[in-house]
């Protein structure tokens, strides 16, 4: 039961006690309990409004709650026209396109087997080389064998270090009398080539640099001016010592060979064969 309820049956209580009935000795106290009585019912009064007050607002704050949660989940599932997400730029999201996953192939796991061909150690010659090489060498000429050389090789040597190299003295005794000088000849060759390639490329920088305005024509005949002098000498010197003492190498195995053969008859016509490149 409320509080108040029990207030009222206790108000009611003392209305109809006999305290009420005593008569006018007890007049006095008879208006000062109905003014106690007033008083409670206005509190009573007042409580039931200010109950009643805080239910309604309780109410009220409960219905708007629910009003926006209903609100909220309408917006997701209809959004208005116009409606667009806190992060919006300023244009339209555009629709997202549903793509379908591609789908992964299968692992596979491959070894393969393979026996590879040997490759040639030597290179093919060109056709080109090998014209020029036979034109070089005189291969086609009977005379291929007279390629001089021993002249040029002399111009080439020099000592220390290139020819007469100095043999230890525990293998002294086993030296030949007569040392080759080809190879230091053609050695020095090539160095002297080298300088004289620095030289002639250094007098080219200095004479462009030197002039102003350069013509085509000017600049072709400086180049064939420039190596025409001490470099193409020394590059035809070379190609010379290496070719003449090819020759001699050749001439050398193919009369040892030769030489082994006890029959002349054939020993003539084997000399007669004529020498090729393949």
């Amino acid at each position: 039961m409320s509080e108040d309820s029990s207030d009222e049956i206790e108000v009611r209580d003392r209305d109809s006690s006999p305290s009420s009935t005593t008569g006018d000795e007890n007049g006095g106290s008879g208006n000062e309990g109905n003014k106690r009585r007033k008083r409670k019912r206005k509190a009573v009064d007042a409580r039931k409004a200010k109950r009643s007050r805080r239910n309604g607002k309780v109410l009220e704050r409960l219905t708007e709650q629910v009003s926006g949660i209903d609100n909220y989940l309408s917006n997701l599932a209809f959004p208005p026209m116009g409606w667009y997400p806190p992060d919006y730029n300023g244009t339209p999201c555009e629709p997202e396109v549903q793509t379908e996953e591609s789908v992964e192939p299968a692992l596979r796991f491959d070894f393969e087997l393979a026996a590879n061909l040997k490759e040639q150690t030597v290179a093919n010659a060109s056709s080109e080389h090998l014209h020029l090489l036979r034109t070089l060498q005189h291969f086609k000429a009977e005379n291929w064998t007279n390629v001089h050389y021993s002249d040029i090789q002399k111009s080439y040597t020099a000592r220390p270090g290139i020819v007469d190299l100095e043999v230890n003295d525990e293998i002294k005794q086993f030296q030949k009398p007569v040392q080759p000088m080809s190879l230091g000849a053609i050695t020095r060759a090539v160095i002297m080539q080298s300088d004289a390639l620095k030289k002639r490329v250094s007098d080219l920088l200095q004479w462009s640099q030197e002039s102003s305005n350069l013509i085509k024509e000017a600049f072709i005949s400086k180049i064939k001016e420039t190596f025409s002098g001490d470099f193409q000498r020394i590059s035809l010197d070379c190609l010379q010592l290496v070719c003449g003492r090819r020759a001699d190498i050749i001439e050398q195995r193919r009369d040892a060979f030769i030489s082994l053969i006890k029959d002349n008859f054939l020993k003539a016509s084997l000399k007669k064969i004529e020498r090729f490149l393949r």
